[in-house]
């Protein structure tokens, strides 16, 4: 019995290993017809002008990568789209896009186009034994697999409507998570450690990006704004509630460009103005507040990828880092916790490295 359910188990896991290294194929089905044999010949189209006008479509056909396929040479893809042509009755497929491999995109060909029902007249029928023609169409299928096509009808998910150098303007909006690493010199005992509890939080930002669409690079303006925790969350030290905020606006180089047909590739460097401040309030007195600020010049360096879903919109996530060090810090109606501290008030200073790593929408104009 164990040796029954270890043979299911191998043959399980094997055919799941051959469907996850075949590529996926989608089909969209408007007619049908009685099905044809295998050996069928199927007329392969790579140019519209070229499809007899008797031709009839019968649907649409994608053989696209699953994110695990390893198999997928061009023969191997345009044998799967005309094999789902013939289960509909087709003899015909109309390339309308082919992706390429890439090293940053998919390790394999895909492509989509159109399922064919063409009179028998328009078209050389090739029988079983015709070796000739059947050599001559794999030989074809090699020299299509090598030459680059201009899609038969423009939409946005061909891929030379991205074949630009630019992308224009774009605006931004992104949430997520920040983190400050960086010395508290000056800092003692209580301060330092709740420094260390704040500087856990929420970041988010806005940017507007102009970029010329004949450019690579662009200028960005990014405001983001740092609050410790949650919004609205507190630290309680020594009877006072503590939150902090950091603020920036940085006015950055930005250089951008599509690495694959939707995928977008973005580096940040500038600098600009960072303000820190750690509000305090009493927890017996919600009048009785004070606060800890300072002001610096910050520099910023980061790196974004987006994923471009349609003409105008995408997503995208981005890493970034923020340095500066305030040089003074200011109080107002409050004090350092360490009397021996206020001997040194004016040189109090906060070194800041920020982290953030945050996702959100694009708007691409």
């Amino acid at each position: 019995m164990k040796k029954v359910n270890v043979s299911i188990v191998v043959i399980v896991l094997v055919c799941l290993c051959c469907a996850s290294c075949s590529p996926k194929v989608m089909t969209t089905v408007l007619k049908t017809y009685p099905a044809l044999p295998d050996t069928a010949y199927v007329a392969v189209y790579e140019d519209s002008n070229n499809v007899p006008a008797s031709a009839e479509p019968l649907g649409k056909v994608s053989v696209v990568d699953n994110m695990f396929s390893t198999r997928g040479s061009y023969q191997q893809v345009v044998n799967m789209a005309t094999a789902k042509t013939r289960a509909v009755g087709g003899n015909g497929f109309l390339i309308t896009q082919h992706i390429s491999p890439s090293a940053f995109g998919s390790s394999i060909h895909q492509i989509s186009g159109t399922m064919l029902r063409i009179d028998t007249l328009d078209i050389a029928v090739v029988s079983d034994g015709d070796t000739a023609r059947r050599a001559q169409y794999a030989a074809d299928i090699d020299r299509m697999a090598d030459t680059p096509r201009k899609p038969n009808y423009v939409t946005y998910s061909d891929t030379s409507s991205y074949n630009r150098p630019a992308l224009g303007n774009t605006v931004a909006v992104n949430i997520g998570y920040g983190t400050i690493i960086g010395s508290t010199a000056g800092l003692q005992g209580a301060e330092r450690e709740v420094a260390r509890k704040l500087f856990n939080g929420t970041n988010w930002d806005v940017r507007f990006i102009l970029q010329s669409k004949r450019r690579m690079g662009g200028v960005g303006f990014i405001y983001s704004q740092y609050c410790s925790g949650l919004p609205g969350d507190k630290v309680i030290n020594r009877n006072t509630y503590n939150s902090v905020i950091i603020r920036s606006f940085m006015v950055d180089w930005v250089f951008r460009g599509h690495f694959a047909p939707k995928w977008i590739f973005a580096s940040y460097l500038g600098a600009g103005y960072m303000g820190f401040r750690q509000n305090l309030e009493s927890i017996y007195d919600t009048n009785s507040r004070g606060s800890v600020w300072g002001a610096t010049v910050g520099f910023h360096f980061g790196v974004g990828v987006d994923y471009r879903f349609s003409k105008h919109f995408g997503i995208g996530a981005d890493l970034s880092v923020l340095n500066g060090k305030i040089m003074k810090l200011n109080y107002d109606n409050a004090v350092p916790n360490n009397p021996e501290m206020l001997k040194n008030n004016g040189n109090l200073n906060i070194n800041i490295s920020r982290i953030n790593i945050v996702t959100g929408v694009r708007y691409y104009f």
